[in-house]
């Protein structure tokens, strides 16, 4: 089983991805079927640099040790595509 989080800004990037690791340790502590990986997909500018320092490093080697394999994958600003809105187009 694998978890998905698409945090579309980096702003914040790393109380998110915190979030979303507890919220798998309590699913993990209370189900059979045990989430195995989080793919955590962030906004390169912003999340690169707060993610990819020592302690959130520190803590994902921690993880991989207690069987949760996780992956964080950045997209530049110009990769994340806007949903238009109603009588809008995404035509550029």
């Amino acid at each position: 089983m694998c978890a998905f989080e698409f945090k579309v800004s980096g702003k914040n990037a790393t109380s998110e991805f915190y979030k979303d690791v507890v919220k798998i340790l309590l699913w993990n502590e209370r189900h059979e079927d045990k989430i195995e990986k989080l793919v955590f997909i962030t906004e390169e500018t912003f999340g690169r640099r707060l993610l990819d320092s020592p302690m959130p490093r520190a803590f994902i080697a921690f993880l991989q040790s207690h069987h949760l394999a996780v992956e964080i994958a950045y997209v530049g600003a110009a990769e994340i595509a806007l949903v238009p809105t109603r009588g809008e187009t995404n035509d550029n």
